[in-house]
């Protein structure tokens, strides 16, 4: 039971950890594809390895909880992102991606797939932001 309590724990920080890096990039919960796409970065987080096809692999999961298909799943991400993008504030853009060189609106792969790497590359620090 510990252990079960102690993982549930540990996923709350890091869905914290995830609204917030959202937060900082403009992305809030009154649009739909917030709580997709919090899901999603959790899913990646939590797979194992690559992150090639993140989106064929946790879209289908996504739909199916929420009673919606894939493509109202991936077109309701994208829409938050390019409502939101437009504001971004480029330090956390650098703080985020910094493989980013441009402003350009990401894709909800690239979006998914930077957000999970720096949650993964400071696993560490999530707790303390």
């Amino acid at each position: 039971d510990d252990d079960r309590d102690c993982g549930k724990w540990v996923g709350r920080i890091m869905e914290l950890a995830v609204c917030k890096v959202l937060h900082n990039l403009g992305m809030l919960p009154k649009y739909t594809g917030y709580k997709y796409l919090v899901e999603a970065v959790l899913m990646g987080v939590e797979k194992e390895g690559n992150l090639e096809h993140i989106t064929k692999d946790v879209y289908p999961v996504i739909a199916g909880q929420h009673q919606v298909s894939v493509w109202m799943v991936e077109s309701d991400i994208r829409s938050m992102i390019e409502r939101c993008w437009k504001n971004v504030n480029p330090e956390w853009l650098s703080t985020y991606f910094p493989q980013m060189k441009e402003k350009n609106r990401p894709t909800n792969t690239q979006l998914i797939e930077g957000i999970v790497l720096y949650l993964r590359e400071n696993k560490e620090n999530v707790s303390e932001e």
